[in-house]
């Protein structure tokens, strides 16, 4: 009966590392941002959308140039509570 218990225990600590496992490989392809790929996930540069992050980037970040601009905003530390709320949202939206 104890060597029974003890099978049991061994394959749920296996099934428990596996859905670990499992959880860093999906984050660590999907979630992620890689440096050496330009911030970039694995999976989207695997799937070759590189070009389209980074033009989508570069949009969001002249919207916000054109926005400090309109607003008469030099840098985030000079800014509002709003525009820095504005400003973080940008960013979070980078990094969808």
């Amino acid at each position: 009966m104890e060597e029974k218990q003890k099978r049991i225990e061994f394959l749920e600590k296996k099934v428990q590392t596996n859905r670990l496992i499992e959880g860093y490989v999906e984050h660590y392809n999907n979630v992620r941002l890689n440096s050496a790929t330009g911030y970039i996930t694995p999976k989207d540069m695997l799937a070759g959308r590189q070009q389209e992050i980074h033009s989508e980037r570069d949009r969001k970040l002249a919207r916000r140039a054109e926005y400090s601009l309109t607003e008469n905003v030099a840098s985030p530390f000079q800014a509002e509570p709003r525009q820095v709320l504005i400003l973080l949202a940008c960013l979070c939206d980078q990094n969808s």
